[in-house]
């Protein structure tokens, strides 16, 4: 038993001791999302609450804004960023709002280093719209 412990013993140390190489974000900031309109759209006022993002269509999750969203990657990257409401004015339930468009653009991304995003979205152009002149 005391032979068996002492040879596991340094192999179970070793094998903590291994590090899988930390990487190090870089990071995308998006503080604001932006809706133009056409004159028969309505106004451009909008409640965006939420992105998602993607990263090379992978999705990286889905963030308040504004937001810095870490990016463990370097290299020009496609970057998708897909606006989103709070559903029914809940807090805790939020979707992604089909009626906008996705904002997409190419970044070139450093380890450590920020890009700043301030991505512009319409809408949809199967949207139908309801104007009322009061």
């Amino acid at each position: 038993m005391l032979r068996t412990l002492r040879v596991l013993l340094p192999v179970a140390i070793a094998l903590v001791s291994c590090t899988k190489g930390d990487k190090v974000p870089a990071y995308i900031d998006v503080n604001a999302v932006s809706v133009t309109t056409e004159p028969l759209q309505g106004s451009a006022t909008s409640n965006i609450t939420d992105v998602w993002v993607y990263a090379d269509d992978e999705l990286l999750g889905s963030w308040e804004v504004p937001s810095r969203i870490p990016l463990l990657r370097e290299g020009s990257t496609r970057i998708r960023i897909t606006p989103g409401v709070k559903r029914n004015g809940a807090f805790d339930d939020r979707s992604i709002y089909p009626f906008y468009t996705s904002w997409t653009g190419s970044v070139d991304v450093m380890r450590t280093t920020s890009v700043e995003l301030t991505p512009v979205v319409g809408y949809n152009e199967a949207a139908d719209f309801w104007i009322e002149a009061f």
